[in-house]
C-alpha cells in the first residue's frame, strides 16, 4: 500500500465534512483532542483525497483524521496543514490506509470493525472465487476476525443509529443486535432505545424481544403498539422506580400476556409452596413451565441430626393438602 501524497495548507471550509465514506472511528468527543491540538498543534496530519468531478471544483474527501479536522474547526482554525493523496491513488489503497490508521493504534469496537469490513467488501464480492480473500486482506490491515464473525459484523454499520450507538457503548449485545436486524428498522430503533435505557443483560434483551415478537404474531399487533399500551407506558415512564424494577415489571407483564396459564400456575405454586413451610434447607423444584409431572426435592444438611429433622418435615408435608394441589396439577 504505497501512494504519493503532498503536504499543503488548505482552508477548513474547503474540506467536505459530511462525506464519511472512509470514516472508521465512532467517537465524537473532541475535548481532549482539541486541548492537545491547541497546545502542540497537529502532530499527525490528516489525509484527504481530491475527488475530481467533470466541470466542478475538486471535492476534498477525508480519508483519515475526521476528529482532528473537526477539532481544528472547533478551535476556529481557518487553514490547516494537511496531506493530499495523489489523484491516481486507488480507492482500495485509501480504504486500507483508513483502516490501518485505526486498527494498529487501538482495539476497534464492533461498529468500527463493521465499517472497516463494509468498506473492504466492496472490493471482495461474496462468492467462491473470492472466498476468504476478505478475511486475508483484513488480517493484513490489523483485523483478525474469522470469516463467520465477519459475516455477523458486516450488517451492523447499516443498522439504525440507536442500535449502532448501543453496540458501540456495550449496552446492546451482538446477539441482540443481530435479532434486532430481523425487525423493521422502526421497531429495531424502539427496542434499542429501550434496551439502552434499562441496561438489560444479553439474556433479558433476547427474552423481551422474543416475548414481543410472539405476542405480536399471536395477537396481530405491532411491537410499537404493544409497548404503547397504557400499563407498559406507565411503568417505563415512572420516575419513582429504578431500572431493575422497570425491567422486572416489563418482563412480568409481557410474560403474563404471552403465557397467561404458566404465569397463573407460578402464582398458585408460590402460594401453595409458602403454605408448606419447608424452611431454608428444603427446596421443591417444579418441572419447567409446569409441563411435566416430575418434581425434584433438594435437601441440604451437614449431619445426621439435621437429616432427621428434615425427615420429620417431609413426613408432615406429605399430609398437607397444599402438596396434593401442587402434584395433582391444580395450579391452573
Amino acid at each position: 500500500m504505497t501512494f504519493n501524497t503532498s503536504i499543503v495548507q488548505l482552508p477548513v471550509s474547503h474540506i467536505n465534512l459530511k462525506d464519511n465514506r472512509f470514516q472508521i472511528t465512532t467517537s465524537t468527543d473532541l475535548s481532549r483532542l482539541s486541548d492537545s491540538i491547541k497546545n502542540t498543534g497537529l502532530i499527525s496530519l490528516p489525509l484527504i483525497y481530491a475527488e475530481i468531478n467533470a466541470g466542478k471544483k475538486p471535492d476534498f474527501i477525508i480519508v483519515s483524521g475526521f476528529r482532528r479536522i473537526k477539532a481544528c474547526q472547533y478551535l476556529g482554525m481557518k487553514n490547516i496543514e494537511i496531506r493530499i493523496a495523489g489523484s491516481d491513488t486507488a480507492q482500495i489503497d485509501l480504504v486500507r490506509f483508513a483502516i490501518t490508521e485505526n486498527a494498529f493504534q487501538r482495539p476497534l469496537n464492533l461498529i468500527e470493525k463493521s465499517r472497516a469490513y463494509s468498506m473492504l467488501s466492496r472490493f471482495f464480492p461474496d462468492n467462491k472465487k473470492h472466498e476468504n480473500m476478505l478475511e486475508k486482506e483484513a488480517l493484513n490491515l490489523g483485523l483478525s476476525d474469522a470469516s463467520h464473525m465477519i459475516k455477523k459484523l458486516l450488517p451492523l454499520c447499516h443498522m439504525p443509529e440507536s442500535v449502532q450507538k448501543g453496540l458501540a457503548e456495550d449496552s446492546i449485545s451482538l446477539p441482540a443486535a443481530l435479532e434486532l436486524n430481523t425487525l423493521k428498522p422502526e421497531y429495531a430503533d424502539i427496542l434499542a432505545c429501550l434496551f439502552t435505557d434499562l441496561k438489560l443483560s444479553t439474556s433479558k434483551q433476547r427474552e423481551v424481544m422474543n416475548l414481543l415478537k410472539d405476542i405480536s404474531l399471536c395477537h396481530e399487533i405491532s411491537i410499537k403498539d404493544i409497548l404503547d399500551e397504557k400499563n407498559l407506558c406507565e411503568i417505563l415512564q415512572n420516575q419513582d422506580i429504578d431500572r431493575n424494577q422497570k425491567s422486572h415489571a416489563l418482563r412480568t407483564i409481557l410474560k403474563q400476556r404471552r403465557y397467561p396459564a404458566i404465569v397463573q400456575a407460578e402464582k398458585n405454586y408460590e402460594k401453595y409452596l409458602k403454605e408448606l413451610k419447608l424452611g431454608q434447607n428444603i427446596k421443591l423444584v417444579p418441572p419447567k413451565d409446569f409441563e411435566g409431572s416430575v418434581y425434584s426435592l433438594i435437601l441440604n444438611f451437614s449431619n445426621v441430626n439435621e437429616l432427621k429433622e428434615q425427615s420429620k418435615i417431609l413426613e408432615r408435608i406429605i399430609q398437607e393438602p397444599s402438596l396434593d394441589k401442587i402434584l395433582e396439577k391444580q395450579l391452573i
